[in-house]
């Protein structure tokens, strides 16, 4: 009916049923979508179980570049099933918004996700807002940060990789090269 949709905005309603999914993708072709919105007032175990489907199904949005998960209210419900749901955000998303809680989760999402060039992290308390500051300097090169209506955005620089070197020497033979 709408193959050609590219941005989708879902409300997650408190008892939506899993039979919307399926009434949803029948309707669009979800390989087309470029920009996600899941949005829900309140999310309770019903509605996180169909957001965590709805996320695993958007593995098949290959031009998906941005994705946002908000809670309007409640924040804090959704914090259980934060770590299952940033181990489900399809890996070419390149702009992020969602709430966290935790470290970890930056991580989950920083391994899952190569091509990440913006997050939008909704964190209600300022000392874990600087714990992900911290986290983004000791992990990263000239990423830059903005404190916004409780979130923080961060442009993300250049990953730094923490390769561990080794002080073993390699032994070469003299006529490795020689052929």
């Amino acid at each position: 009916m709408f193959p050609n949709v590219t941005k989708i905005n879902l409300m997650i309603e408190r008892q939506s049923p899993m039979s919307s999914l399926d009434f949803l993708t029948s309707i669009i072709n979800v390989s087309k979508l470029v920009e996600v919105k899941l949005e829900s007032y309140c999310f309770n175990q019903d509605n996180q179980n169909l957001l965590v489907k709805i996320i695993s199904i958007l593995k098949q949005a290959y031009s998906l570049s941005s994705l946002i998960v908000q809670s309007r209210y409640g924040k804090y419900r959704l914090y259980p099933f934060l770590n299952r749901l940033c181990s489900k955000i399809p890996r070419q998303t390149k702009c992020l918004q969602i709430p966290i809680n935790q470290l970890n989760q930056i991580e989950i999402i920083f391994k899952r996700c190569q091509n990440l060039s913006v997050v939008r992290f909704e964190i209600t308390r300022s000392k874990f807002s600087q714990q992900v500051i911290d986290w983004f300097n000791q992990n990263t090169m000239n990423s830059t940060f903005r404190r916004h209506n409780g979130c923080d955005i961060v442009w993300i620089g250049k990953k730094i990789n923490h390769i561990k070197d080794s002080h073993k020497r390699i032994k070469l033979d003299e006529n490795q090269f020689d052929s």
